[in-house]
């Protein structure tokens, strides 16, 4: 069965739409955009896949509302759709709702005629309120709880592909319940209204459960968005245990898919999409199991332990395999031991349980300290034996002001240096506030006053060069990154990744640029191809004054991101993550 939804902009729409239209034309005001012509029309779609005609209506009923990934047609996730429909036979009769968006109105071609903010809303149209009556048309049940503001749906699932995750919180929140994502990491609702997205606890706070598989090789994902959820499941383990945080807050990574593959549409390569090493349809299979598990673990009649132990293995098993390097380069999570704390259990006295895991302490704090302190013995004169304690700071006008130390300490003591470090997240942009990037290290280091320094490259006299330390930084942290790389990633950068160099960085004096300047987007560290050599080069910048010397340098999140991931996009998409 299938179904069209218009929504004609002008003045007649206006009372159908409610307060969508005026919120639109709030947030064209603030962004100083051209606010889009009233005669526009969007014709969204959808199509409802009914369950086997063969099942007895005396199991349970559930539906899945399913909002596409962004410009990939609803009818690209049939397959994934049918694959959960039969794994879920004889335990649930499960409707799909496949919505899909009509992309050539909303993304025009045509550059002049986009109309920006509207991505953001096509979705209010196909609702969980609008769709459950077209489900109830063809058979479903729906169990609804009146209790509280509104009606919610406790039998409908919501679920979302990247961009249609958004639409899938959204409506989760609103009227249903359990939410299956993919490519995507969970989304608070202020995300839609461009508010700065909160990272913090997302995952922990949302008060139904989620599953969220993601591809190993997903390229259009920043993984930095999922990191903190890796946390909040790890954290929902030792506090209840592996079934609960397995039932409840589950994040699969599944080995050798990309982003593309719960869907039958094509990689997009100038998305920063990624070759797959295992075919759509194991792919899809895969995130039907997974899928399947999690609805008959939440309104099946199936067993219910062999789902959770499906779901366990997709969290705990090759997932946190997978992710362990990742947490631990960014200095967020030592997950062996968190999971040696789960398999152990957790007391049922304890108050507080994190507060009891070392694994919380992993900080990343200790990784930026060390970047610092391995620069700041580069740039001291070798016959200089000093004592060297890096400090990290918090905020970036704090960094800015203060002065790296280099202090004389008589003839008994070596000199002490303190340099100063500030761990920098970019916000990946207006759109998508909140949403960092993987962590570079700025770090002011000290020069020495007896010291000779060359801008140049030129170590003539003893000279100490200015363009290349940073770049012996950056290689010694890329070859930490291939020591601590799982087998799977460092196999597939040696044989399909583009090789890396580093340097000649980029110097800057105060005397021509400010401090305010180089921390803009002009001054970035770059990540350039190539074609002669056919390797990516990075090149970071620097700025030197009187008595010091600040640097944009990677840190060991972002080189193992380059190695699992960006090393494999193509040369004209690098992620810059």
């Amino acid at each position: 069965m299938g179904g069209q939804l218009t929504f004609r902009k002008n003045k007649a729409a206006t009372a159908h739409k409610g307060a969508i239209w005026p919120v639109i034309l709030l947030f064209f005001a603030a962004l100083a955009l051209p606010v889009p012509s009233l005669s526009l029309e969007i014709k969204n779609t959808y199509t409802i896949l009914d369950p086997p005609s063969t099942e007895t209506d005396q199991i349970p009923h559930a539906a899945l509302i399913w909002y596409p990934g962004g410009l990939v047609k609803g009818s690209d996730y049939t397959a994934f759709a049918k694959d959960v429909q039969e794994k879920l036979k004889g335990k649930v009769r499960f409707w799909v709702c496949l919505v899909d968006f009509d992309w050539e109105t909303l993304i025009p071609s045509d550059p002049s005629k986009a109309q920006l903010l509207q991505e953001f809303y096509p979705g209010f149209e196909l609702t969980v309120a609008g769709m459950v009556p077209q489900l109830e048309a063809r058979g479903f049940k729906s169990l609804k709880d009146s209790s509280g503001n509104g009606t919610r749906y406790l039998n409908v699932f919501t679920g979302g592909h990247s961009f249609g995750g958004k639409f899938a919180t959204t409506e989760a929140l609103k009227s249903a319940g359990p939410m299956i994502l993919s490519g995507t990491p969970i989304q608070s609702p202020e995300y839609l209204s461009g508010l700065q997205n909160g990272l913090d606890r997302v995952l922990l706070e949302h008060p139904y459960p989620v599953l969220i598989t993601v591809g190993e090789l997903d390229g259009q994902l920043r993984w930095m968005s999922l990191a903190q959820a890796f946390v909040e499941a790890i954290q929902v383990g030792l506090v209840f245990g592996k079934k609960v945080a397995a039932a409840r807050k589950n994040i699969a990574l599944i080995p050798g898919m990309n982003h593309m593959q719960i869907s039958e549409g094509e990689t997009r390569y100038e998305r920063g999409g990624i070759d797959a090493d295992i075919p759509t349809s194991e792919a899809i299979s895969k995130c039907g199991d997974l899928a399947a598990a999690f609805v008959n673990v939440h309104v099946g009649a199936g067993d219910k332990q062999e789902s959770l132990s499906e779901l366990e293995k997709g969290l705990f098993g090759t997932t946190m395999e997978i992710v362990k390097p990742y947490l631990g380069a960014a200095g967020l999570a030592d997950v062996t031991s968190a999971l040696e704390q789960i398999e152990q259990g957790t007391p049922e006295n304890d108050s507080v349980p994190w507060k009891r895991s070392n694994f919380i302490d992993y900080s990343e704090e200790d990784a930026a300290e060390k970047a610092c302190a391995r620069m700041q013995s580069l740039i001291l004169p070798e016959s200089m034996k000093a004592r060297v304690i890096p400090m990290v700071v918090e905020k970036l006008e704090n960094f800015l002001a203060v002065t790296p130390l280099l202090q004389e300490s008589g003839d008994s003591e070596p000199p002490l240096v303190v340099p100063v470090c500030y761990i920098f997240r970019h916000p990946r942009g207006s759109y998508m506030k909140g949403v960092p990037r993987t962590p570079e290290y700025w770090i002011k280091l000290a020069l020495a006053e007896d010291a000779t320094y060359s801008f140049d490259g030129a170590t003539d006299d003893g000279a100490i060069s200015l363009q290349d330390f940073c770049s012996k930084q950056n290689s010694e942290v890329f070859s930490e990154a291939k020591k601590v790389a799982t087998k799977s990633s460092l196999d597939r950068y040696n044989t399909r990744g583009i090789p890396v160099k580093f340097g000649p960085d980029v110097v800057s004096d105060v005397s021509e640029t400010s401090l305010e300047e180089w921390t803009g987007d002009d001054y970035g560290i770059e990540v350039v191809h190539d074609d002669s050599s056919t390797t990516n080069v990075v090149r970071c910048p620097l700025l030197v004054g009187e008595n010091f010397v600040m640097v944009k340098t990677w840190g060991p999140a972002r080189a193992l991101g380059y190695l699992t991931i960006n090393s494999l996009q193509t040369p004209t998409k690098e992620r810059d993550d």
